[in-house]
């Protein structure tokens, strides 16, 4: 995972594609369901206080979802105007589909040691259960700012909630610089 796209690897370790979280969501899962060898599961939510309405696939494993945010829900949320890529994935597990390892630029994968891993990269560690450790920035989309240490960049992140029943846990993209901690 990189913090604007996926990368995929042939067995060698060669880049063979990537797929950019700004794609269009059917491309996006279009592929990434030829890598997995399957289909996924397909759920449809409406927007909230906090959330735009969105489109969540889901395959053993690998979380991806695709904010709609134009559309206002029937219950009259929504509307959020674009504010982030196009599609963000989360992977649960190491291993997924057929065989396809999954990790960050550094080597870390899913369900590893997120509190060595920051201590690794130097970032902060509460232990609460709901720590995010940024592995991998990229480049700045905006003003920094000026209350966050933070870049205002796309960054890959490992969560340690316990969401979509398992924890550390690496999604992509998320945005520290804007207050997502």
């Amino acid at each position: 995972m990189r913090p604007e796209q996926l990368e995929l690897h042939d067995a060698q370790g060669v880049q063979v594609a990537t797929l950019s979280y700004d794609a269009e969501a059917s491309a996006f899962i279009g592929a990434l369901s030829t890598v997995l060898g399957a289909a996924p599961e397909q759920s449809e939510y409406t927007a909230s206080m906090e959330t735009p309405a969105r489109t969540e696939y889901t395959w053993e494993g690998v979380h991806a979802s695709d904010d709609h945010e134009e559309v206002i829900s029937p219950n009259g949320l929504g509307g959020y105007g674009p504010f982030d890529m196009n599609v963000s994935v989360m992977f649960t597990a190491p291993t997924v589909g057929d065989g396809v390892a999954v990790r960050t630029v550094n080597g870390y994968r899913p369900g590893g040691d997120a509190q060595a891993l920051a201590a690794e990269l130097g970032e902060p560690w509460y232990g609460n259960g709901n720590d995010q450790v940024r592995v991998e920035t990229g480049e700045p989309i905006g003003e920094q700012q000026p209350y966050n240490d933070y870049e205002n960049a796309y960054s890959v992140a490992v969560n340690t909630w316990e969401w979509h029943g398992a924890s550390n846990s690496i999604f992509a993209p998320w945005n520290f610089g804007i207050g997502h901690v």
